[in-house]
C-alpha cells in the first residue's frame, strides 16, 4: 500500500467519518462489567476432554507445563533431599516425556544440572533416585 492511499484511509477514520464517531462503547465494556463466564469452570472440557488435547505428542515445553499443573511446584529435591534451594525443577527420568508420573522426580537446580551434566558424558545408571517415583 502506497503512502497516499494509507494516509487516505488514515484520515477517512479521524472525526465524523470514524464509524465509532458519537456513539458509545457497548456495556460488556462499561466500567465494573462482569462477564457472564467469570468464575465458571467446565470440567467437562479439561484433559481429555478438551478438543485441543494431543496426549503424548505433547511439546518439552507443554509437558513440562502440565506435570507442573499436575503434581504442583516441587520443594524438595528427590537426589540430595534438599529442601532450602529457592528453585526446584520436574525431571523426567527416562527422557522420554510421557504423561506418567512415576517417570519424573523432583530435583534441586544443582543436582538437575549435574544431571544433565552426566547425561551428555553417557553415564545413567548411576543415580540414586531411579527406583524412586512420584506418587500423585
Amino acid at each position: 500500500m502506497s503512502e497516499g492511499v494509507k494516509e487516505k484511509v488514515r484520515q477517512a477514520k479521524l472525526g465524523d467519518k470514524n464509524p465509532m464517531w458519537g456513539k458509545k462503547p457497548p456495556a460488556s465494556f462499561a466500567k465494573g462489567h462482569v462477564p457472564w463466564n467469570k468464575g465458571v469452570a467446565n470440567e467437562n472440557i479439561r484433559g481429555k476432554n478438551h478438543p485441543n488435547w494431543i496426549g503424548d505428542k505433547v511439546t518439552y515445553i507443554g509437558i513440562h507445563a502440565w506435570i507442573a499443573r499436575q503434581l504442583g511446584r516441587p520443594n524438595k529435591c528427590d537426589e540430595c533431599g534438599n529442601e532450602n534451594y529457592k528453585r526446584y525443577h520436574w525431571h523426567n527420568v527416562d527422557g522420554k516425556y510421557e504423561r506418567d508420573f512415576k517417570k519424573w522426580v523432583r530435583l534441586c537446580s544443582k543436582c538437575h544440572a549435574h544431571i544433565h551434566k552426566n547425561w551428555l558424558k553417557g553415564d545413567q545408571g548411576k543415580l540414586r533416585f531411579m527406583k524412586k517415583s512420584v506418587q500423585k
